[in-house]
Formats: C-alpha cells, sequence, structure tokens
C-alpha cells in the first residue's frame, strides 16, 4: 500500500513538472511571439521610413533650378559676350554656353522643352513659356526664387526706408512663412494647415498691395522699380508661395546659383571668353566634375580616369 502511494506521489511530482515546463514554453512563446511582433513593427517602419526618403529623393529629381549668368565681368573689348547658363538637381549639374539670352538658347538647351516637373528660377521672361501649356510648355510648377525675392525687395526698402516699408515687411513675411513651414516638417505634418497657408498668403498680398499703392503713379515719392517688384510679386503669389504647399519644393534656386559661381568667378579671373570653342569646352568640362562630386567621386578621380579612356557614368539602373 505504501508503494502504491509512493507511485501516485511520484506520478502527481511527474504531472506537475510537466505542467511547469508546459507553462514556461507558454510563457516563452508568448515572448517570442511579442518579439516577433515588434519586429515587425520595427520593420513596418523602416519600410515606411525607406518608402518616404525614396519619395523624397524622387521629388528632388523631379525639380531643376535654372541660372545663367553672362560670360564676361565686365565684358572686355575682345569677348565674345556669350552666356554661361546651368540647371541642376539634386545631383546632377549641367553647364552650356550660348551667344544670346533667348528662348533659342534655351530651347536649343532641349532640357526646358522636355521637363515636366518643379522649375526653381528667377522672373526673367524667357522662361515663361515652359510652365504655359498654350505655348508647348510642360513644366507642372513653378517656384520662384525667394533668395532673389529678398535680395530686390533689400535693395528697394535700403533706398527709401519710410515709404518703402512695405519692402521690409514682406521681407520678414516670406522669412516666417520659411520658418513655419520649417516647423511642421520637424513635427512631422505634412502640410500646413488651411487656416495657416491662408493666413500668410492673406498677410502677403495686403502687403504687397501696401507696395503698389505706395508706388502708383501720381504718389509722391514712388519709385519705378519698387511699382514692378510689388505688382509682380502680387500676380506671383502662388509661384512665390509654392514652397509652404508642397514641402517637396525648395524655397530658392541657391544650388543653382552655387552651381553657377564658379563660371562667374573664371570669368573674373580671365576677364572673358574669347571663344565659344573654349567657353562651351569649359561647360562640358565643368559639367562632368561638378556632377561627378555630387555623387562622391574624388575630381581627381574622375579627371584621371577621363583621361585614361575610362569617364565616370552615372550608374544605369538595373
Amino acid at each position: 500500500m505504501s508503494d502504491l502511494r509512493a507511485v501516485n506521489a511520484r506520478l502527481r511530482q511527474v504531472v506537475a513538472d510537466k505542467d511547469e515546463l508546459i507553462a514556461s514554453q507558454d510563457t516563452l512563446i508568448r515572448l517570442q511571439r511579442d518579439q516577433l511582433a515588434g519586429q515587425d513593427e520595427l520593420l513596418v517602419e523602416q519600410a515606411r521610413l525607406i518608402a518616404l526618403v525614396e519619395e523624397q529623393n524622387a521629388a528632388l529629381r523631379r525639380q531643376v533650378g535654372l541660372d545663367s549668368t553672362n560670360s564676361s565681368t565686365p565684358p572686355s573689348a575682345d569677348s565674345i559676350g556669350a552666356n554661361v547658363y546651368t540647371a541642376r538637381t539634386d545631383n546632377l549639374i549641367w553647364y552650356g554656353a550660348h551667344q544670346t539670352r533667348s528662348h533659342a538658347a534655351v530651347d536649343g538647351f532641349d532640357i526646358l522643352p522636355r521637363f515636366a516637373g518643379v522649375l526653381i528660377r528667377d522672373d526673367w521672361h524667357g522662361y515663361h513659356k515652359y510652365s504655359d501649356p498654350t505655348r508647348g510648355g510642360k513644366v507642372t510648377q513653378v517656384q520662384l526664387c525667394c533668395a532673389h525675392l529678398l535680395r530686390d525687395l533689400k535693395a528697394v526698402w535700403e533706398s527709401d526706408p519710410e515709404h518703402q516699408a512695405w519692402a521690409e515687411q514682406i521681407r520678414q513675411t516670406l522669412k516666417k512663412a520659411r520658418r513655419t513651414v520649417d516647423t511642421a516638417i520637424t513635427q512631422g505634418a505634412a502640410g500646413l494647415s488651411t487656416t495657416t497657408s491662408q493666413s500668410l498668403r492673406d498677410l502677403y498680398l495686403n502687403t504687397a498691395q501696401q507696395g503698389i499703392d505706395a508706388n502708383t503713379p501720381g504718389t509722391a515719392g514712388r519709385s519705378h522699380d519698387a511699382y514692378k517688384l510689388a505688382k509682380r510679386m502680387r500676380e506671383r503669389v502662388d509661384q512665390v508661395l509654392n514652397f509652404t504647399l508642397d514641402f517637396h519644393v525648395e524655397w530658392t534656386n541657391n544650388p543653382a546659383e552655387q552651381a553657377i559661381r564658379m563660371a562667374k568667378l573664371q570669368a573674373k579671373i580671365s576677364g572673358s571668353w574669347r571663344s565659344m570653342r573654349g567657353l562651351t569646352a569649359f561647360c562640358r568640362v565643368r559639367s562632368y566634375i561638378a556632377t561627378a562630386k555630387a555623387h562622391g567621386v574624388e575630381v581627381f578621380t574622375a579627371l584621371r580616369n577621363a583621361f585614361l579612356g575610362d569617364p565616370w557614368s552615372i550608374a544605369t539602373p538595373a
């Protein structure tokens, strides 16, 4: 009888041990399931971030900044008087040269006539047709370079601080708009609220109208240049404030201006270009060097490989 009780006790202990083991295994399974769920969440978040970066990169590739400058500063007696143009995306930089600053020049480069994206530019009239569908333009959005506008507004204000106070006020409005967008981006917002966007737009338009009123023909102390600038800013409000509606759009053309700076420096040092052949060669070499550098390639390496017959080139997607 005592042996039977001992066996039963042993069986109960075995069952208890198994129950404890099963409970431990259940706990382990739950922990592993929680870990896998956490990994799934991490993978989902990583996929979201990758998609966001790809979207931002794609948006940058759809943006082109354009700028130009005269090749002689100032033109010398034996200079050819040509113009240097540059077009730039996030990591593609192109230079071209033409005798004139004209539609014929820009059309001949065959970039803007085929470009369907966001064009960041100054307000030179020669660019207008590329965003006008009735004239064959394919550009979908325009962002006027706010750096250009800030400089123009500063010049107007400094010419007569009292009478042209509107110019400084609208400068501050543009800076406020930039800060507002930056804050929204930092907070993870996809865009400004309708109320905020409309408030910035109303403030901008009211100030531009003040500039028009202060410089209307017949007004004492008026400035013709200030009148043209205020009127242009009112008419181009959508192109000036585009960056507040689409966070992917850059608000200045600074990258293209930085690219054109080398051409200006070259012209300043040499005084001018004596032939289109030399200027065209400079533009071609500069395009190669600048784009290679933008892709992280050392300039010396890019030049050495070119001289060895194996020039660097952008990798073609598989």
